[in-house]
């Protein structure tokens, strides 16, 4: 690894640059165009190109207590396989892209006081973009497998100083799949967090890894990757991890019993009464009914947010000033937080508002300022089935929706589905599904990306849990 850490401009000529392009769009089509399953890679390769409009997998990275504590960007776990035994300048390329579209997030905005782990090649760790990044918030994860570990320690007079130059500034280090090796002591050290891809693996390999890195450091915070299922989210619990990350927190299981408790069935009876457009003395009266419900909407609409010059003394009050669409929209988010609430909720919680919160966005402009409830009320009921444990069929004869809301759920179809359709795709980071869903709406993806960051930013900084 000649020169590995030289910058992804300084290390090639400009036509060797375009042609690695070429290459890196072949082996891992960031973006792909929606009338072709082969993009144009000249085009790709230039500025402005597919390859600059590329989705960002951003998966949420949770703490013990399974609340959000921060974010791992990368490419799918697909794409980054088909990368991983490529040249040097694919390597580099590819961070550069990674790290160009991560700052086009206006990534301070997005994680607030949480952390972002950004996957870097040892090709790249002097690329000037990195340092663009909001250090005291980024994690520098390297990859730790054989051949990575071999260029790691070949190159470890010139790699070293730099991790250690990178931590001054206030960036903290990964590594990522650890090979016990006495050369690889230096980079332990320098490291952090210890990322573990638990994914496909029997326990006694990761059980083995885990092991590995405490015989040889103290202290350092292991990162459980790619947890597929609840049952593997238990076992790693029982290990020292102290973050966990992976798809489990929407996984649809086998469930053995419905969740539906008295909390969550109060809520959805006066959620059905506000539908039908009851009288607000019928409402207070079932809100009576549940003294912890009544508190908690008095204490909402007096909270400082509410900007009252005088506060609500009584229920009628509280639900005068709400309004009907208001006060359906927070009931939707107080089924998320009422009754018995489990450790997974908070972290689907917010999964669900950055859903709703996207499929309105998507909608608004197209359906009319009218549909918007609706549009939000289908993103936030799409989890409803995950929450509660029951099919969504069964779940939804509980509840007075419009028809349309419905249809799109169970169905996915009628003129709102492809809104949920779309934000699901930009959840899921499936570029072929959001190039095709946007080009059926006739949405900019561009504009899709910032609508999907805004809807990030609207759910973290939210103050969903009037609990």
């Amino acid at each position: 690894m000649d020169g590995g850490l030289q910058t992804a401009e300084g290390a090639n000529p400009s036509g060797q640059k375009d042609s690695a392009f070429k290459q890196l769009n072949h082996l891992a089509p960031i973006a792909e165009n929606a009338a072709s399953s082969a993009p144009d890679e000249d085009n790709d390769a230039k500025p402005g190109g597919e390859i600059e409009k590329s989705f960002v997998c951003r998966e949420a990275v949770l703490n013990h207590e399974q609340r959000v504590a921060g974010y791992e960007f990368r490419l799918n776990k697909a794409k980054r396989n088909r990368i991983r035994h490529s040249a040097d300048t694919i390597h580099r390329l590819y961070d550069e892209v990674l790290v160009r579209n991560v700052l086009k997030m206006n990534i301070d905005r997005l994680l607030g006081h949480r952390m972002a782990f950004i996957p870097v090649s040892i090709y790249s760790l002097n690329n000037a973009l990195i340092e663009q990044l909001p250090a005291s918030n980024t994690v520098l994860v390297l990859e730790c497998s054989e051949e990575c570990t071999a260029d790691l320690c070949k190159d470890a007079q010139s790699i070293l100083p730099r991790l250690q130059a990178l931590r001054n500034l206030g960036f903290r280090i990964g590594l990522s799949n650890y090979l016990e090796k006495p050369e690889m002591q230096p980079f332990l050290d320098l490291a952090e967090y210890m990322l573990i891809d638990v994914s496909d693996r029997p326990l006694p390999d990761i059980t083995t890894e885990v092991n590995a890195i405490s015989r040889n450091a103290f202290s350092k915070k292991l990162v459980a990757q790619d947890i597929e299922s609840l049952e593997m989210l238990q076992v790693c619990k029982k290990l020292p991890f102290s973050f966990f990350q992976g798809s489990f927190v929407t996984r649809r299981e086998k469930w053995e019993k419905p969740r539906a408790d008295t909390g969550r069935l109060k809520v959805l009876e006066i959620m059905n009464q506000v539908r039908r457009n009851a009288e607000i003395a019928e409402i207070a009266a079932l809100f009576r009914q549940d003294p912890i419900l009544s508190y908690k909407i008095l204490r909402y609409i007096n909270s400082p947010a509410g900007g009252l010059s005088k506060p609500a003394a009584t229920l009628e009050q509280a639900l005068l000033i709400l309004g009907q669409q208001q006060l359906y929209r927070w009931l939707t988010l107080l089924l998320f937080v009422s009754g018995n609430v489990e450790e997974l909720d908070a972290a689907l919680m917010e999964n669900a508002l950055v859903r709703a919160r996207l499929t309105e966005l998507l909608g608004t402009e197209k359906m009319g300022a009218a549909q918007k409830e609706d549009l939000f009320v289908t993103g936030m009921f799409s989890l409803l089935d995950v929450l509660l444990r029951v099919p969504m069929d069964q779940t939804l004869e509980t509840l007075n929706l419009p028809e349309k809301v419905t249809q799109a759920l169970i169905a996915r179809e009628g003129p709102l589905a492809p809104y949920l359709e779309l934000a699901i795709a930009c959840e899921e980071f499936d570029a072929k599904k959001i190039a095709h869903l946007s080009s059926l709406l006739d949405l900019d993806v561009d504009r899709v990306n910032i609508n999907h960051i805004d809807a990030l930013v609207w759910a973290q900084n939210l103050d969903a849990a009037p609990a």
